[in-house]
């Protein structure tokens, strides 16, 4: 475990620092265009390197396996399903009799690819989108949901776009979600926040409309949800009520998450004076988290909201680089948030860390590397 934890950190800091050195290299602040350089490469390629080559990394790793090794017995075909990426991948690499670890590969370049474009209009932010990456729970979604998650990034790539200036951006935005249609068509239902990104609302209407949203799913979508369970039989495991025979209590974790993700309000209408692009990623995520608050006990719902709540990776990190550019009090609050996010982070997915991390291979370049330490 102390091996596989190690990985995690290292790769972690490694593409953290390699990014920071870039930005300072380059002279990197608001608003630069995305641009590839010797230290942002080197950043790609080691997350590549300890994402791609995975083994039984996530959840869902065997599930993929199964499905990848199975395909000409699955009911996946070009006939009977949207997400043509994901068949194309699968076809291409089994009619060359690919080994799954390829898939594996060749999705994670996707992720990573989508998850550094996403970034484009904030360049300077990456190193923390990084950290916030790693920290939250963005790290074992993108891992566990691999096709969702390259739809996520592909989300997040379009919605950088939105009040974008440069030419076509509409096209592009309308590109990015075809990319995602490619390998999970629940992108789709987003397909509105083109327009909705564009309302720009002060403090106190975002607050009201999240309120008023929160409260009218709780009266009336709950219920109707509820209601509608059997017409998701296809979705059996994600539409039921996972905690139905579980008393449900807001302990230390939930508490600490409440407050890890509600505190960058507080520069909200700071955002809103002087980096007024931003002001798109934190409507979309409240909005995300209004909806999820209260759907929580569905899986079907809240993998939805994952769309919406991925773009805490710009959210938190805006805030971090907020407090950090100011005076020595806020560099303080920074630190403090940083050191609240890692401990977050330990205490709420303390179960992930240790059924992903004891038990684990690793592999570099298809070799075992857990065995080559022991």
């Amino acid at each position: 475990m102390e091996f596989s934890l190690m990985l995690h950190v290292i790769s972690c800091l490694g593409a953290m620092g390699l990014c920071q050195l870039g930005v300072y290299k380059n002279n990197l602040v608001d608003e630069d265009r995305f641009r590839w350089n010797f230290e942002y490469l080197g950043s790609f390629l080691l997350l590549l390197l300890f994402i791609g080559f995975r083994v039984n990394l996530g959840r869902d790793w065997f599930n993929y396996m199964d499905i990848y090794e199975t395909s000409d017995e699955q009911v996946f075909s070009f006939s009977e399903s949207f997400e043509l990426g994901f068949l194309l991948i699968v076809n291409t690499l089994k009619s060359v009799d690919a080994d799954f670890q390829y898939f594996i590969f060749i999705t994670s370049f996707i992720t990573l690819l989508l998850f550094y474009q996403s970034f484009r209009r904030c360049y300077y932010l990456l190193p923390l989108g990084i950290f916030v990456f790693f920290t939250g729970w963005a790290y074992p979604v993108a891992i566990n949901t691999i096709r969702q998650g390259i739809s996520i990034f592909a989300l997040m790539c379009a919605i950088s776009y939105v009040d974008d200036d440069e030419e076509w951006s509409g096209l592009k935005y309308i590109f990015f979600i075809i990319i995602g249609l490619l390998f999970h068509y629940t992108i789709l239902l987003f397909i509105p926040c083109y327009y909705i990104a564009k309302v720009k609302l002060d403090i106190k209407k975002l607050l009201i409309i999240c309120a008023s949203l929160y409260i009218v799913a709780s009266l009336v979508l709950l219920p109707l949800f509820s209601d509608l369970l059997g017409m998701f039989s296809k979705y059996e495991d994600y539409s039921t009520d996972n905690y139905h025979s579980e008393s449900i209590t807001f302990g230390l974790g939930a508490t600490l998450m409440l407050v890890v993700r509600f505190v960058p309000l507080l520069v909200y209408d700071y955002i809103i004076k002087n980096w007024p692009s931003f002001t798109k990623y934190f409507v979309l995520y409240y909005l995300g988290l209004s909806v999820y608050y209260v759907f929580f006990r569905y899986l079907l719902i809240t993998r939805i909201t994952f769309y919406l709540q991925f773009f805490e990776l710009i959210v938190m990190s805006i805030f971090i680089y907020i407090l950090f550019s100011s005076s020595k009090e806020y560099k303080l609050l920074g630190a403090g948030y940083i050191l609240l996010i890692v401990f977050n982070y330990v205490y709420t997915f303390g179960d992930f860390l240790r059924d992903q991390l004891v038990a684990n291979d690793y592999s570099l370049f298809f070799m075992n590397l857990t065995y080559m330490v022991n």
